[in-house]
C-alpha cells in the first residue's frame, strides 16, 4: 500500500480514537463523578456514542493492513525506535508492579484483603509484572546490540500472556457497576485484546508469517484501546477529577500502548526483508 494511503488511514483512525477519548473524558467527568449531577439520560447517550467510537477505532485498525506488505518484526535487526519502545514496555511493567504493591497495601490497611480468589491473582499479577519488565528490557537490548537475542528465551515468552491472564482472572472476582462506568468494559476489552496480541506475538516469534495480519490488527487495536483507557484517566487525575480508585495503572497502559503501536508498525514492509 502506498505511504500516502497509510497516512490517510492512520489519520482517520487517529481521529476516531480522539473522539473516543473526548467522550470518555465526558463520561468520567460528568457521570462517573456523582457530585456533578449529570443526567442519566445524557450519560446513556454519551456512553452509546463512546462505545460506538471504540468499535470503529478497532475496526479502522484493519484498513491500512488490507493491502500492505508485511514483514516479520522479530527478524534480528538493530532498531533504535524498537529499543525505546521495549524500554517503554519495561517501564510500564515496573510501574505496574509498584502500583499493584501499593494497591495491595491499601487493601490490607482497609481490612479488605480477605478474598483469596481476588488477592491471589492480584499478587501473581504483581510478581509477573516484574518478570515482564525484565523480559521487555532484554527484548530491547536485543534490538540494540548483537550480544543478546531475546528469541533464545523459549519459555520466557509466555510471561506477558500470563500477566494478562492473571489480571483478567482478578477482575472476574469483583462486582462492578455496569456499562455506564466506562473503566469496567474498556479495561476488560484491553485485557482480552492484550492477551490475544501476546498469543499472536508467540506465534509470529516462531516464524509463522501467515499470522502477521491478525498480529498487526490486534497490535494496533490493543494500542488504540490502551490510549482510550489511559489518556482520559491521566487527564482527569491531573485535573483533580479522578472519580474512583482503580486497581490498574493508567500510566502502565499508556506506555504499553506506545510499545504495541511502535513494535507493530515495524511490521510494515519498507524494504526487502532481511534474513533472520
Amino acid at each position: 500500500m502506498p505511504k500516502i494511503s497509510i497516512r490517510i488511514f492512520s489519520a482517520f483512525s487517529g481521529a476516531l480514537i480522539l473522539c473516543a477519548v473526548v467522550l470518555r473524558c465526558m463520561l468520567m467527568r460528568f457521570f462517573e463523578m456523582s457530585s456533578s449531577g449529570f443526567g442519566h439520560e445524557n450519560a446513556e447517550r454519551i456512553a452509546m456514542f463512546f462505545y460506538s467510537f471504540c468499535v470503529l477505532s478497532v475496526l479502522s485498525c484493519f484498513m491500512p493492513l488490507k493491502k500492505s506488505a508485511l514483514k516479520n518484526p522479530f527478524l534480528k535487526k538493530k532498531s533504535k525506535i524498537v529499543f525505546y519502545a521495549c524500554v517503554s514496555a519495561g517501564a510500564a511493567m515496573l510501574y505496574d508492579f509498584i502500583f499493584q504493591c501499593v494497591h495491595i497495601y491499601k487493601l490490607i490497611l482497609n481490612g479488605s484483603f480477605s478474598g483469596v480468589n481476588y488477592t491471589v491473582p492480584l499478587c501473581l499479577t504483581a510478581v509477573v509484572s516484574v518478570l515482564c519488565a525484565c523480559y521487555f528490557i532484554i527484548m530491547g537490548i536485543s534490538y540494540k546490540t548483537d550480544k543478546y537475542d531475546f528469541r533464545c528465551f523459549k519459555y520466557y515468552h509466555i510471561i506477558p500472556v500470563c500477566r494478562y491472564l492473571f489480571a483478567a482472572y482478578a477482575t472476574l472476582t469483583k462486582y462492578e457497576n455496569g456499562i455506564y462506568y466506562s473503566d469496567n468494559v474498556l479495561y476488560y476489552a484491553v485485557l482480552i485484546f492484550g492477551m490475544l496480541y501476546f498469543i499472536l506475538f508467540l506465534i509470529c516469534l516462531d516464524g509463522n508469517n501467515k499470522m502477521l495480519l491478525p498480529f498487526c490488527f490486534f497490535g494496533f487495536s490493543y494500542s488504540a484501546l490502551c490510549f482510550i483507557l489511559a489518556v482520559p484517566g491521566i487527564f482527569c487525575f491531573v485535573a483533580g477529577n479522578a472519580a474512583v480508585d482503580t486497581d490498574f495503572s493508567y500510566v502502565s497502559f499508556l506506555l504499553m500502548g506506545i510499545f504495541a503501536a511502535v513494535f507493530t508498525a515495524s511490521s510494515f514492509q519498507t524494504c526487502k526483508p532481511e534474513e533472520g
